[in-house]
């Protein structure tokens, strides 16, 4: 019987040690030893308890662990520094390593993009209805203003930039429910839908329109879907990225606005992009003498800069302030309706100033 608390004490040190290598969780139990320690005295009095008195430690240990969110971090952080030095690659419930060191986004709270990618899983019927129904209302409050309506569609990085992803990742089936979202839409509605996979595809296999480390597009990959908006829209010939002058930036290490994927693991210290262009507008006076008024996301951020290069006036609007009082002030001649590809699921609930279009059955 004077073994037993020994064994037992040993078991649980050995526990902590492999989850130092394998998992953040035996930092917290580190930090709560002396309770354990008192736990396995009693244990060892009255062993029949042992699983619970455990059970209840463990519990007690996951409890303050996720109440200290800073102390996660660092931890989480640490953890996927020390698998990456140790064995070449991490483990991490949003992100995943590449080929090349490319970091891509594995998520199922924002978006699917790898469902997205593989073609696994389709919108129904409904879904696709709901989101038809959904546009063209809103495109009928935009004509009683004399406003046009066109929807834009930012492929995902995974799809753009696929050659990079693990071999493990295939696809189901060769049309995803973006591909087919999209043709469903153009054949119901007639409102311009730009999608701009196939250029930015074909683009990919020579230039840099995504950062390696980030989910974003850059201005290079904004600058193609710009120019394929301008021939939907406008039937204006397609300008290549030979024909349009890039200034390269240097980007900062730590850098808050970029490398957003290296961050949710924390390794921007290892993984991040160290340039970017920005485009260099051309002295013409050639633009559109037209408004533009761009709802989107962080997808956005960098077409905006493409858009004013083209127009007379752009007003970027993030789509969830619903901010009509703002649309109605600028009075656009165009309203572009941006989504980037893994946040289509929610076309079919777009609200905008409060209202919600949806109204189906």
């Amino acid at each position: 019987m004077k073994k037993e608390p020994l064994f037992i004490r040993n078991c649980v040190i050995s526990v902590c040690a492999l989850g130092i290598l394998g998992g953040t969780g035996a930092m917290t139990l580190i930090r709560h030893f002396p309770e354990i320690q008192e736990e396995i005295s009693d244990a060892a009095v009255r062993h029949e308890d042992l699983a619970k008195k455990m059970t209840a430690v463990i519990e007690k240990s996951d409890e303050v662990w996720n109440s200290h969110l800073a102390f996660r971090k660092y931890f989480s952080a640490l953890d996927s520094n020390m698998k990456y030095y140790l064995t070449g690659d991490f483990a991490s419930n949003q992100v995943f390593l590449g080929k090349e060191d490319w970091l891509f986004y594995k998520t199922t709270t924002d978006g699917d993009p790898i469902a997205d990618y593989k073609g696994e899983e389709q919108y129904s019927e409904e879904e696709m209805q709901r989101t038809v129904w959904n546009m063209r209302h809103f495109q009928q409050i935009l004509k009683k203003k004399g406003i046009e309506f066109a929807i834009f569609i930012a492929p995902n990085k995974e799809e753009v930039y696929s050659k990079y992803l693990p071999d493990t990742i295939q696809k189901v089936n060769e049309k995803n429910r973006t591909d087919l979202l999209v043709e469903y839409l153009r054949e119901m509605t007639d409102i311009p839908v730009i999608y701009p996979k196939k250029e930015l595809c074909e683009a990919a296999q020579t230039e840099m329109l995504y950062y390696k480390n980030d989910t974003h597009w850059n201005q290079k990959g904004a600058f193609i879907g710009t120019q394929v908006l301008l021939e939907q829209v406008y039937g204006k010939k397609k300008r290549d990225l030979s024909d349009q002058e890039f200034r390269k930036i240097q980007l900062e290490r730590k850098d808050p606005n970029y490398n957003d994927l290296s961050r949710m693991v924390g390794m921007d210290g290892k993984f991040y992009d160290e340039e970017s262009y920005e485009i260099i507008p051309e002295k013409k006076d050639k633009k559109i003498e037209e408004s533009v008024f761009l709802i989107g996301d962080s997808f956005g951020v960098s077409f905006l800069p493409c858009l004013q290069a083209e127009f007379e006036e752009v007003t970027y609007c993030h789509r969830d302030s619903q901010n009509m009082g703002l649309l109605e002030q600028k009075k656009p001649d165009l309203v572009i309706l941006e989504y980037v590809e893994r946040y289509t699921g929610e076309m079919d609930e777009f609200v905008w100033d409060n209202v919600r279009f949806v109204s189906i059955g």
